[in-house]
C-alpha cells in the first residue's frame, strides 16, 4: 500500500469502521503497532524496504536509480530458487529507478508516471499469475496508489460505508478541486498557504502550482474522501486474501502487509507530506500499518515495541531461513514473535535530502 497511515485503520482506531478486513486478517496475524517508516515520500522508502538500508544509506534521495551494487531482497531470493515478482502501479515505484533489481517479472505500469494506479489491476494480475505458476516458489510484491492524492470517491464504495458517510461527502459545498492534489502550510494568522498541484508526474520540476483558498471545512472533506479510499484499500486486500484462501496458498504462505509512508492531511498545519521538498517527518507521516500472515503464528498477536521498514526484509529471510546479508541494517522481527526479546530498538531514524 502507499499513502496509508496507522491510526486511519481500525486495528489503531476503535471509531474507525473503515477496514474490516484488515481487523479480520489481525485476529490471525502478528499485528505491530509501532511500526515506522524513515522518510515521507515513495522512492526512497521503496528502496528502504528492498535493501534494508536507510535513505542516507542506500543514497536513493532523488529521483535518480538505486546503486546497483546494493543487495536487494529479490536478489537474495532468487539466488535462494525463488521466482520473483513485482506488480506496482507506476509513480516512484518503477523499474527506470532500479527497484526492479532482482525481479524477475517488474510489471510497473510503466505508462503511469501519475500517483493514481490502484491496487485493483495489481491484484488483478497477481491473482492470474499465481493461477498460472503457483507450484513455484516465488517471492511476490503488490503495491497501489488507492490512497494517494488526488482523493477522490473510489470507482467501488465498500459495502460496510454508511449512508451517512456517504450523504456527508454528497453535502459538500465543492469550494476546492477534488481531482487535484492540493500541498500547504498554515500561516501565522492561522490560515493556510495552499495550492493546486497540477500537472503531477515523477519530476517535481514540472509541477504547476495554483493558489486555493482552503478551509477547515475542506480538510474534514479531504480527511473523509482519504478514509473512503482506505476503505476501498482494505476492499482490495479482502478480495486478494480471498482468491489467496481459494487457491489454496494462505497455508503456506508468509504474507506482509504495510505501508510505505502516510499522509498529514491538517495536522501540524500540514496539508501534505511535502515529498520531495521540505518533508514531514510526524508520526501521520512515519507510523505506518505492519501486519505479518504466517501460516505457523495463526493466532492474534500484538506486538508494541518500536519496528521500523528496514525490519522486514531480515524478517523474511530470517522465516524462510535464509542468510540476512551482513550490510543489512535492519533486524530480524522474529525473536519479538517468538516472546526471546521484549524490544530490539531504543529510536529508529528518519530523514531525506529535501530540495
Amino acid at each position: 500500500m502507499s499513502n496509508v497511515r496507522a491510526s486511519q485503520l481500525d486495528l489503531f482506531n476503535n471509531a474507525s469502521k473503515m477496514t474490516p478486513n484488515l481487523a479480520r486478517v489481525a485476529k490471525t496475524s502478528i499485528v505491530f503497532t509501532n511500526h515506522y517508516g524513515h522518510i515521507s515520500w515513495s522512492l526512497p522508502a521503496a528502496a528502504s524496504l528492498l535493501t534494508s538500508q536507510y535513505p542516507f544509506s542506500h543514497g536513493l534521495l532523488q529521483r535518480y536509480s538505486l546503486n546497483g551494487n546494493l543487495t536487494t531482497l529479490p536478489e537474495i531470493l532468487k539466488i535462494n530458487n525463488y521466482t520473483t515478482i513485482a506488480f506496482t502501479s507506476g509513480g516512484d515505484w518503477r523499474k527506470i529507478y532500479g527497484l526492479g533489481q532482482g525481479f524477475d517479472i517488474f510489471d510497473d505500469n510503466d505508462k503511469s508516471i501519475i500517483f493514481t494506479g490502484s491496487l485493483q489491476r495489481t491484484t488483478k494480475h497477481a491473482v492470474e499469475w499465481l493461477r498460472l505458476n503457483g507450484k513455484k516458489k516465488f517471492f511476490m510484491l503488490i503495491q497501489g496508489y488507492d490512497a494517494h492524492c488526488p482523493y477522490m470517491i473510489p470507482k467501488e464504495i465498500p459495502n460496510w460505508i454508511s449512508k451517512e458517510a456517504i450523504t456527508q461527502i454528497d453535502n459538500y459545498n465543492n469550494s476546492i478541486d477534488n481531482s487535484l492534489c492540493i500541498i500547504g502550510y498554515k500561516n501565522e494568522h492561522g490560515a493556510y498557504d495552499a495550492y493546486y498541484v497540477k500537472n503531477v508526474t515523477f519530476d517535481p520540476r514540472f509541477a504547476v502550482l495554483s493558489a486555493v483558498n482552503v478551509s477547515e471545512e475542506d480538510i474534514a472533506h479531504m480527511v473523509d474522501l482519504y478514509n473512503l479510499e482506505i476503505a476501498y484499500v482494505d476492499y482490495l486486500i479482502g478480495n486478494f486474501i480471498s482468491n489467496l484462501t481459494k487457491l489454496n496458498f494462505t497455508n503456506n504462505t508468509l504474507v506482509i502487509i504495510t505501508s510505505d509512508h502516510g499522509e498529514s492531511l491538517g495536522k501540524h498545519g500540514i496539508l501534505h507530506r511535502a515529498g520531495t521538498t521540505r518533508g514531514v517527518m510526524y508520526d501521520e507521516v512515519l507510523r505506518t500499518p505492519l501486519i505479518i500472515m504466517h501460516p505457523y503464528f495463526n493466532k492474534p498477536k500484538t506486538i508494541k515495541a518500536l519496528v521500523q521498514s528496514i525490519d522486514v526484509m531480515p524478517t523474511i529471510l530470517d522465516f524462510l531461513n535464509v542468510s540476512i546479508p551482513a550490510e543489512a541494517s535492519g533486524v530480524s522481527l522474529v525473536p519479538l514473535i517468538k516472546e526471546d526479546v521484549d524490544r530490539l530498538h531504543d529510536y529508529i531514524f528518519a530523514g531525506g535530502n529535501f530540495t
